[in-house]
């Protein structure tokens, strides 16, 4: 069985808000007597340097399995309870680890400092020494660590042997976790085209051409954001006035007439003049002739084709035709037979 000990707060002797104190850790330790773990949870910047002395001895004389991990800052005098424990885990998303030399608040006279100041370098050598026996550690390097007063890096952390840094686990849900990875990654890849497209899309406008704006007969002005010249102009084209949706009819300066619906040019009227409506005139009037010739063409076709009929009509009875031969008394009393061809014979002989 577990016992989790947690040691949140500042190490003091007194007990206030936000503090952790000796009486603290022995009720703990009474509640635990049952338990062959105890796991300290240190959420502490330090304190007092007596404090975590006797909480440390307390430890070793209880004979149980020591663990330690962190909910928060490690530091100072709370740094050395962590590594009374046989078995370090630290998590640097929760706060730093940091060991430094102690430090005092004293006044008095210089031989009072100078005392004060043996103390120090002998507390400052002792925990040295613990650090480098408990890491392996040159204690020089400890030293060198301890002098410098900031917080050591993972790395440093886990190298050195002060801790090993919690590395968090996806193993047991990599199924869901490569499903949900998938997703984020299709999310992350269409926001990126998204910002890619609004990027190239400001780009473009920077040499974009301005909108074309015409000026009609009256001094109306045609908006036409798609086209930058009036040879582009084509019905389709989107115009505003004034910033609305143009509507209606709109002189040019030359004649034309431009007419739109909603915003949209339907339609383009053409310069109207004298010799256009002549043409046009002409036009008609040539179409008119044009009507009659195709209708006299027409009653000819006709004619002919009845023509044709009567004449193969003809040939046909020609075809038929076979006169009755002619009997005559010839001198000698005999009779003689004429065929058509025969009389037309003696026809052209006689």
């Amino acid at each position: 069985m577990r016992y989790i000990i947690p040691i949140h707060g500042e190490l003091e002797f007194e007990k206030r808000n936000d503090t952790f104190t000796l009486n603290d850790f022995l009720l703990h330790l009474n509640n635990a007597k049952e338990s062959e773990v105890l796991h300290l949870d240190i959420s502490s910047v330090g304190g007092y340097v007596e404090v975590a002395d006797k909480i440390i001895d307390l430890l070793k004389k209880s004979g149980k399995t020591i663990t330690a991990s962190n909910s928060g800052h490690v530091m100072s005098a709370a740094s050395l309870i962590f590594m009374s424990a046989s078995v370090r885990t630290f998590d640097p998303t929760k706060g730093d680890f940091l060991i430094h030399n102690a430090w005092v608040e004293v006044q008095g006279e210089a031989s009072e400092l100078e005392r004060q100041a043996k103390e120090l370098r002998a507390i400052e050598k002792n925990y040295a020494q613990i650090y480098s026996q408990v890491t392996g550690v040159d204690i020089s390097i400890i030293q060198e660590l301890m002098n410098q007063n900031t917080p050591l890096t993972s790395e440093q952390i886990e190298s050195m042997n002060f801790a090993h840094i919690l590395k968090t686990e996806y193993k047991a849900v990599a199924k869901i976790n490569l499903k949900s990875n998938k997703m984020t990654e299709e999310q992350i890849k269409e926001n990126f085209d998204t910002l890619g497209d609004k990027i190239l899309n400001g780009i473009k406008s920077l040499f974009k051409p301005k909108a074309l704006v015409i000026a009609d007969a009256n001094g109306t002005e045609l908006t036409m954001p798609d086209i930058n010249d009036i040879s582009e102009l084509k019905i389709g084209i989107a115009a505003t006035v004034n910033g609305e949706p143009a509507n209606g009819e709109y002189p040019q300066t030359d004649g034309t007439i431009l007419k739109f619906e909603g915003g949209v040019l339907v339609e383009i009227v053409p310069v109207q003049n004298e010799d256009v409506d002549a043409l046009k005139k002409e036009i008609e009037a040539l179409k008119s002739e044009n009507e009659v010739l195709k209708t006299q063409n027409e009653q000819v076709s006709a004619k002919l084709i009845e023509i044709e009929k009567d004449v193969k009509e003809y040939k046909a009875l020609a075809s038929n035709f076979k006169p009755k031969p002619q009997t005559q008394t010839q001198t000698d009393g005999k009779k003689a037979t004429f065929t058509y061809k025969k009389e037309i014979k003696n026809g052209i002989s006689n």
